[in-house]
């Protein structure tokens, strides 16, 4: 047994769930593993398990011993401080040791040992697609394109904008309906892209536009706040945000902010800044997203200012590339959702229009579904195959997409 494959197994859930119960003797059910997280802090965020008869939603962490939470000292950790659930392959923690706030999950006695090796074959032998075998073969690339092209595409990439107008919708009912703090909120979230998103986004959220309009024309005053906000600690702006603290009675977000396996462009610290960058040139977005006439007008949207000389390298205007990412990941979501949430649909007709003009993202992902043969013409397409492959690839949902199907179709015996 080793981590990873303790991992694997809780994400695969390849274990008993019959009478599942706790070290404390309390009836649990896994509703959610949660996501894996590849970078610091718990191993799988935002999971959901019933203990009793209390719903939790929030983190888990992962070790082959009881023991390993202290080891690790994930005690004074901040990262750790949503952990829901303690999943252990053995419980070594001596009687009356146990922690008593955060429930003990122990495995060993529900994987069949027999199935260990399995297991640990089919973790080692995981490919990016299930059917990536079938896609290799000599027409599997035609035959991809032709199911791709029969309207599942546009399914998977209007699926993935509902999903995110589901998201949009919480946040308006939060906010009464605020549509401005709501397009600045998925802003924050989308530039804290991908391991940071929750953080920005309670920056947002922490940081009404009321106050942000105060200081529009103070790049030092909005740099203050926002690292401020975020946690930050170590920058020049903290004395000034002190200031504006106590004068404006804020508190810090109490969500650490995760900066393991990242390049230095993508750190928070240039992120925040450079959210900073975007607000001193407009505080609302909103009305310039619903009045923007072509995708020209929109893509001009993040754009002004100059180099920052302040900082190592943090650009005040941003690059093409962030600006198609801003405009793919923000400015289209939220006008898909308002033209689904106010019945206008010649903005969800429009959000999708765009979509076909940008070009497509060059990602992982991306990259790997093109070196199977698959051609990716805009961001429309990055944007389907990139919602393929977390909900369907990744959770097994193969007799739900329509390439599983056809393969699937076409290896059965023709009926008589």
């Amino acid at each position: 047994m080793t981590e990873k494959l303790l991992q694997f197994i809780w994400q695969r859930r390849y274990f008993n769930h019959n009478d599942l119960r706790l070290e404390s003797g309390e009836c649990l059910q896994i509703l959610s593993p949660g996501k894996i997280n590849m970078n610091q802090g718990p191993d799988f965020l935002w999971a959901t398990i019933r203990v009793g008869n209390t719903l939790w939603a929030g983190h888990v962490e992962l070790h082959l011993l009881a023991s390993g939470w202290e080891r690790h000292a994930h005690e004074s950790d901040s990262h750790y401080r949503n952990v829901i659930l303690h999943v252990v392959w053995e419980n070594d923690r001596a009687p009356g040791r146990a922690r008593r706030d955060i429930p003990v999950l122990v495995l060993r006695d529900r994987v069949p040992k027999i199935a260990l090796a399995r297991y640990a074959g089919r973790m080692d032998g995981r490919p990016f697609l299930p059917c990536g075998a079938q896609l290799s073969m000599a027409d599997g690339n035609r035959f991809a394109g032709e199911v791709l092209s029969k309207g599942w595409t546009r399914h998977l990439l209007e699926q993935r904008l509902w999903r995110r107008t589901r998201m949009i919708k919480e946040r308006l009912e939060a906010n009464k309906q605020d549509w401005a703090a709501t397009a600045w909120w998925l802003l924050a979230r989308n530039m804290g892209l991908p391991v940071n998103a929750e953080a920005f986004g309670e920056v947002a959220i922490s940081l009404p536009l009321t106050l942000l309009a105060r200081y529009r024309n103070g790049m030092d005053e909005l740099e203050a706040l926002i690292l401020g906000q975020a946690g930050w600690k170590g920058s020049d702006r903290d004395a000034l945000y002190r200031h504006l603290q106590g004068k404006h009675r804020l508190q810090p977000i109490p969500i650490p902010l995760r900066f393991s396996r990242m390049r230095p462009a993508h750190s928070p610290y240039v992120r925040l800044r450079q959210l900073a960058g975007l607000l001193s040139i407009r505080i609302s977005w909103f009305t310039d997203i619903l009045e923007a006439t072509d995708l020209n007008a929109l893509m001009a949207l993040p754009g002004g200012g100059q180099a920052d000389s302040r900082g190592p390298g943090v650009p005040g205007a941003p690059g093409q590339q962030m600006k198609e990412n801003i405009v793919i990941n923000s400015c289209l979501p939220i006008l898909y959702a308002y033209g689904c949430l106010r019945s206008a649909p010649k903005y969800r007709e429009r959000a999708l229009q765009w979509m076909e003009e940008i070009r497509a993202e060059d990602n992982a992902r991306t990259r790997e579904w093109s070196s199977h043969g698959v051609v990716i013409r805009h961001a429309a397409d990055s944007q389907a195959l990139m919602e393929l492959k977390t909900c369907y690839c990744e959770t097994g949902g193969c007799l739900d997409c329509a390439i599983g199907k056809a393969l699937l179709r076409r290896e059965l015996p023709p009926a008589n």
